[in-house]
Order: structure tokens, then sequence, then C-alpha cells
């Protein structure tokens, strides 16, 4: 398994978050063990909205996110599979997993997380990553997510104080392997820095030619 992991800064901007938070006052959240398998029973203590109980909501970020440039070029999204919203409480937690390979109806080729407040709100809960160099432990600006292969083993360490607010779901991508990513992103750099040097030449057009075969090849 490739372990593509990107961390971006700016995935949600200070007004959306301002509006999950307006929002998800208003609704009730419901025990995160209900979406566990029953022998993953006592692995997760949280509390988490589904996209059913805010639709509007759901599709607002969506759209966001598939607006970003670099979540586009990293991911390729084709579609998303369950975005949730998870709380958690001092003492909740979610141990070592891996996710499942489908989430409703999409592929889970990414999973992703968003930070929604701020980290001074709790201690404990890092998002911690099994690479293979070790544990990566990740605490989460308001706005910033980490979106990485969804084979990476994974857990939410217990909040020891405070209330975590994060938001994790699911993409589909449009190419299963990230090696074609690489490729098909280093062609469209080559292209970009052809035109802005030289304008409209043979390289440039040969270039697109090339990643646009490349496309229909790969992308699905």
């Amino acid at each position: 398994m490739i372990n593509d992991m990107i961390i971006i800064d700016d995935l949600l901007d200070a007004n959306v978050l301002k509006n999950i938070v307006t929002v998800t006052d208003k609704v009730q959240f419901a025990d995160g063990t209900k979406t566990l398998a029953a022998f993953a029973k006592g692995s997760k203590k949280n509390s988490q909205l589904l996209e059913p109980q805010a639709p509007k909501l759901f599709q607002m970020i969506k759209e966001k996110l598939l607006a970003h440039p670099t979540f586009n070029e990293f991911a390729w999204p084709a579609k998303f599979g369950r975005p949730t919203l998870s709380k958690y409480g001092v003492g909740e937690y979610y141990g070592w997993h891996n996710d499942a390979p489908f989430m409703g109806n999409a592929r889970t080729d990414y999973s992703f997380t968003i930070g929604i407040n701020s980290c001074d709100d709790y201690e404990g809960g890092h998002l911690r990553l099994a690479l293979p160099e070790g544990v990566k432990e990740v605490r989460l600006k308001p706005g910033q997510g980490i979106v990485y292969s969804t084979g990476l083993l994974h857990e939410v360490a217990e909040v020891t104080a405070g209330e975590r607010f994060v938001m994790i779901g699911w993409i589909q991508s449009k190419l299963r392997d990230p090696r074609h990513k690489t490729i098909l992103n280093n062609v469209a750099d080559l292209r970009k820095k052809e035109f802005e040097a030289n304008g409209r030449t043979e390289t440039f057009i040969s270039l697109g030619k090339v990643r646009a075969d490349l496309e229909r090849l790969w992308v699905s």
C-alpha cells in the first residue's frame, strides 16, 4: 500500500466553520457506537451527526471541499462516502482500526479529518496514524484537514479535558493508483510551466494530449 497523505491548512474557512457550529448547536448528536460493526464493539466512544440529519449543511461542506484546488489535486474525488461530524468528550476515544473498504456506495480510497474547534478547547484526542517509520500524531487547527490513504491503521486518543469536534469522511478517487495521480499532476505542472515560459508551443499542445490520453486510460 502507498502511504499517501497531505495536511491542508485552509480546507474550510472561518465562515464555514461558524455555520457548522450554528447548525449543529440546534441538532442532537447520536451515539457513535451505532455505526460500529458487531465485532468492533467497545472500540469507540463518541457522538456523531450523519448527513441525513443536516443535509443542507453537509452539501455545503462537500461543495466547499470540491472547490478547493489542493484537495482536488491530491484526491481526485469522484464521490464522498458517509461524511460525519464527530464529537469526543472527556473519556471518549476510537481505538486502533482500519476503515471499511466501502462507505455507502463509495469505495474508500482516501479518508479525511477536518478540525472544527480549536486545539485549545481540549486535551488528548490526537489522531494517530501507523506509518512504516512509526506513529504520527496529528492535532488539527480549525479548518485544517488531513487526507490520507484509507488503508492506514489509525486511532483517536482518549480526550482528557474539553471536547474535540471534527468532520470525518471518505473519498472514492477517480484514480485508484496514487502513482497515476502523481504522473498526471506532474504532466499538468510541466504544461503550465511551458505555457508560462513560451506560450502555446508545440510542446505545450503535446503535453496536453499526453495528459488527456492518460486520463482516458486511468480515470474512472
